[in-house]
């Protein structure tokens, strides 16, 4: 009987974590804050640069490990994943207290009033995000399941296996979206 005992995983220490973000290209710089901002979105405490810096961090002080054989952007799009879920979960549970939005017997405090209209402001300019991209996408079916596996969560093996596609497909429909999103959007300076 043959034993399929797990091999040891090589990972990066931290100073080639710090090598390793330096020499990335413009374009991988692009595609990392691309991700941390759709994985920021709806995180009531945090920015994408925060959850970049944090995912960032994390590799750097060694909490997290960056096995080799991952390319280091797909390693920190999974951390900031894994973060933004973290916080999501940790903050879903967070119990409001009515004295600290002002609430009375009167109806809706300013702040809720405020909170309601930023929620809705949110989710309006959100609903009008997703056209334009699945407009953008629209004649492009696998880019438009890997946007709706990053969107929902998945994972790459998870988006793969509900469209029907294999790894080099998958690839391929990652890089054609990072370079539609870099024409149609570009890179600013305050980036």
């Amino acid at each position: 009987m043959t034993s399929f005992a797990p091999q040891p995983r090589e990972v990066a220490s931290p100073h080639q974590v710090a090598e390793a973000f330096s020499m990335l290209s413009p374009g991988e710089q692009q595609s990392l804050r691309q991700i941390a901002k759709l994985r920021a979105l709806g995180l009531p405490s945090m920015s994408w640069e925060d959850l970049l810096h944090e995912a960032l961090y994390r590799a750097l002080a060694g909490a997290r490990l960056w096995p080799l054989s991952v390319s280091l952007v797909a390693f920190l799009a999974q951390t900031m994943r894994s973060i933004a879920s973290e916080v999501r979960a940790r903050t879903a549970n967070e119990p409001i207290e009515q004295a600290a939005i002002g609430a009375d017997d009167e109806g809706p405090s300013a702040v809720e009033t405020v909170a309601g209209e930023q929620t809705l402001e949110t989710e309006l300019a959100a609903r009008q995000a997703i056209r334009q991209v699945e407009a953008l996408f629209s004649a492009d079916p696998q880019a438009l399941h890997v946007i709706h596996g990053l969107a929902e969560g998945l994972t790459p093996t998870e988006t793969q296996a509900r469209a029907g596609m294999n790894p080099v497909q998958y690839a391929s429909a990652q890089k054609r979206i990072q370079r539609t999103l870099a024409r149609k959007f570009g890179r600013t300076s305050d980036e």
